[in-house]
Parts: structure tokens; sequence; C-alpha cells
């Protein structure tokens, strides 16, 4: 093999290599980006949760403080059990008239636990459909980015090594291939 084809062949596998690296980081990408995504579903139409014990927190400087049996009307349920509420404001100061405060509760606060599981599967359900939709979707851009820059590679290859400009090549190749070493690295170490 020619000294010119061996510069050739060196160039292509680390293009090779270059896709192989930016498809691997686009997938973690992909992975990452759809574990953060949360379940949610609206509470059902007139749906209301009894507290089973005391409970008392502060939210934006208000003390807030309601005895167990206070009723709640929940208005969605999460895929990590909990269950953002509509504050009842009957007995809370300066209260306005028309103003809803809200709050995200954990579930076992609530006595209708069989209610609340059915509403919490069905989040979870959600978030698995919408997490892997997100998935498959982030694979799809990662196979057309690799492509892509496979297809300008292949072409930057066959011009720089017409002109015997294997240095500036190899160079760009190696500084890009290394670059994407680096961001899947350093999103790998640090995920969120």
């Amino acid at each position: 093999m020619s000294k010119r084809k061996t510069k050739t062949v060196i160039a292509a596998v680390l293009l090779v290599l270059e896709c192989l690296a930016l498809l691997l980081f686009g997938i973690l990408c992909s992975k990452m980006d759809s574990v953060r995504i949360r379940g949610d579903v609206s509470a059902p139409r007139g749906m209301h949760l009894t507290l089973n014990k005391d409970i008392s927190f502060n939210q934006y400087g208000i003390q807030y403080y309601y005895p167990a049996g206070t009723v709640f009307e929940p208005f969605r349920f999460s895929a990590d059990d909990s269950v953002g509420c509509y504050l009842p404001m009957d007995e809370i100061e300066d209260y306005e008239p028309g103003f809803s405060e809200v709050a995200w509760f954990t579930t076992d606060i609530f006595e209708e636990q069989d209610r609340i599981r059915e509403q919490v599967d069905e989040a979870i359900k959600v978030q698995n459909e919408l997490r892997q939709e997100d998935y498959s979707q982030g694979i799809k851009t990662a196979v057309i980015i690799t492509v892509c820059w496979l297809v300008l590679g292949a072409v930057l290859v066959l011009i720089l090594s017409k002109n015997d400009t294997y240095c500036m090549l190899y160079i760009l190749e190696i500084v890009i291939l290394l670059t994407t070493i680096v961001f899947y690295i350093v999103v790998a170490m640090n995920p969120y």
C-alpha cells in the first residue's frame, strides 16, 4: 500500500472513531435528558383528599397549619409519589378571595391511598411513555447528526487528502475526537 493510501486510511479510521464518539455522546445525552422528564397527570374533576394527620409547613413566608381531617382538592399527581393541591384558604389571615395557593405534598399524608395509587400509577405510565418517546427522538437525532458528520467528514478527508494536507487533516480530526470525548466525560460525570 502506498504512503498516500495509508495516510488516507488513517484519516478514515479517525473519522469513524469521531462518528462513534459522536453517536455515543448523543446516546448518553438522550438517556440523561429523558430521565429528567417528570410524569404528571391531572387529578380527576371533583376529587378530594383528606389529611390523615396534622401538618404544618412554611411556604413563601406564610406559616400554614392544617389539622387531620382537612379536605384538599388535588390538581396534579406526579410519578414521584407527590400530589399538587389547592390549599384550603378559609382560615388563613390576609386571604384574598379568588386567589388560590397551591402546594405539593407526599401522598402518604392522605387517607385515600387506593385512589391516590391509581393516579400515581397512571403518572408513572405517562412518565415512562414520555421518557421512551424522548429517548427515541434523541437517538434519531444523534444518528442523523452522526451520518451528516460522516458525509461531511468523508468529503473533508477526500479534499484534504488530494491536496496532501494530512497534517492539518489529522490535527482537525484529533481535535474533534478529543473534544467529543471530553464533552462525553464532562456530561457523564455531571448528569444533572
